[in-house]
């Protein structure tokens, strides 16, 4: 065995730009800084045994999302990334999602376990914010994610987690987690000059699609704007999904989907982050 890490991810972290992707290239980065080898697996299309959930037509999926929240995949289905790992000889294994935890098996390599989400906290979350059925099958899928979740810790060298409060409910589960905040590459960080417009203006930037940021958007609108506004100030809404978010009061702007985040920062003369649900990097 060398120093050397698999690091595991859902998607190329490298081409994806979301919380989870940016935090595996930061990880990787450092670990790169520090001396260590790093080769990231993410499952292909064409090396997926089996068909996909990508076929299932459209009403199927949606179906499963309203009964079962969270991802069901019990990982380890990609021949191409189990030969992978079964012919390395790392010393490390980063996991950020349960699904792909599985893959140990396969690999002499000590675990990092890296939550990104504590998924059977999510679907809680989820279960609390349904109601009848669909209420029960999260709650029985976030018992199911909670039992994965022990397990893998069990076998994990480290556990590490994006989120402070998930970092607390793995500790209250008996679990020697480590907070270890998302961060960013030194490059990421440059001044946008402000676009010239007038008034002082405040910005959310989310994925819509994504219903915590839409709870985000009704918690800004009824508990944040009326502040601001009265203070003098303007707010725009920006990101997947915001074009199609229910009409705004005065004061507030949907920008919709946008191409370069500059576009966004260069309106704005503070961040908002009025989120109440999920982890992640906010």
């Amino acid at each position: 065995m060398n120093d050397s890490v698999l690091m595991m991810s859902l998607v190329d972290p490298w081409k994806a730009r979301d919380g989870g992707t940016l935090r595996n290239r930061a990880t990787e980065t450092y670990l790169r800084r520090a001396g260590w080898d790093v080769e990231t697996l993410f499952p292909q299309a064409k090396d997926h045994e089996g068909p996909g959930f990508s076929t299932v037509p459209s009403r199927l999926r949606n179906f499963k999302r309203k009964m079962l929240p969270m991802p069901t995949s019990l990982g380890a289905r990609n021949a191409t990334m189990r030969r992978v790992v079964q012919s390395s000889d790392a010393t490390l294994m980063h996991v950020s999602a349960l699904s792909q935890a599985p893959y140990r098996r396969y690999s002499q390599a000590r675990l990092w376990l890296d939550f990104m989400d504590l998924w059977s906290q999510f679907a809680l979350r989820e279960a609390d914010a349904r109601s009848g059925i669909y209420s029960a099958s999260a709650r029985l899928q976030s018992m199911w994610l909670r039992r994965a979740e022990r397990l893998a810790c069990k076998d994990a060298w480290l556990t590490t987690a994006a989120g402070w409060t998930d970092t607390q409910t793995l500790l209250g589960r008996g679990v020697e987690a480590v907070w270890l905040p998302t961060t960013l590459p030194d490059d990421e960080f440059y001044p946008v000059p402000k676009d010239g417009s007038n008034g002082l203006t405040a910005g959310f930037l989310g994925n819509f699609n994504y219903w915590p940021n839409r709870d985000a958007y009704f918690h800004l609108l009824k508990h944040w704007v009326p502040g601001l506004t009265a203070a003098g100030w303007n707010v725009v809404v920006a990101g997947l999904g915001s074009d199609l978010l229910p009409e705004p009061p005065e004061g507030v702007h949907l920008l919709g989907p946008i191409g370069c985040l500059d576009k966004f920062y260069s309106k704005i003369d503070a961040a908002l982050a009025p989120i109440a649900l999920g982890e992640g990097s906010r």
